[in-house]
């Protein structure tokens, strides 16, 4: 009998993500592994998740960061596939303003996103020398779309 797939810890809209954008296997049990590392540094269970991908030449997906946005602030858990240690940023909302934020696309429109759809996202913060970037394919344009409005949203720009 095969083992379960594992599942995000009462996060049924990171569930629902992580399957939309086809994220199964081994990849979800070392997110979830990642969601509990997070949910015990920052004593937080209600956050929202991106995966941050892109396309390689070949045309496969290279999975990169797992990113945390919640009411305390936003984290990135760098490199989670490749490493076998924690390498977690955080920055509080308080001082996360975005001073520029710049966004390329292609072969996407909201709501109308496509298998060759690709989309960036990079941001700089007004305090520090801390800056975001966000990559993904396909349906995944989708919620980077909605961390751009989140992003723009809170900007002082």
């Amino acid at each position: 009998m095969a083992e379960r797939e594992r599942r995000v810890p009462d996060l049924p809209e990171a569930d629902a993500y992580l399957s939309e954008i086809g994220v199964l296997g081994d990849m979800r049990v070392e997110i979830d592994e990642c969601c509990r590392i997070y949910e015990t540094l920052f004593e937080n269970t209600d956050y929202k998740l991106f995966l941050s991908e892109r396309k390689n030449n070949e045309g496969e997906r290279i999975f990169e960061n797992l990113w945390f946005f919640s009411e305390d602030g936003i984290s990135e858990y760098k490199n989670f596939l490749r490493s076998e240690s924690s390498n977690i940023d955080f920055v509080s909302p308080k001082i996360a303003l975005p001073a520029w934020i710049d966004m390329h696309a292609k072969d996407f429109r909201p709501g109308s996103t496509g298998n060759n759809s690709t989309m960036s996202l990079n941001a700089k913060i007004t305090t520090g020398d801390f800056g975001m970037k966000f990559s993904a394919t396909g349906l995944n344009c989708e919620h980077l779309y909605q961390i751009f409005k989140f992003m723009k949203s809170m900007s002082i720009i």
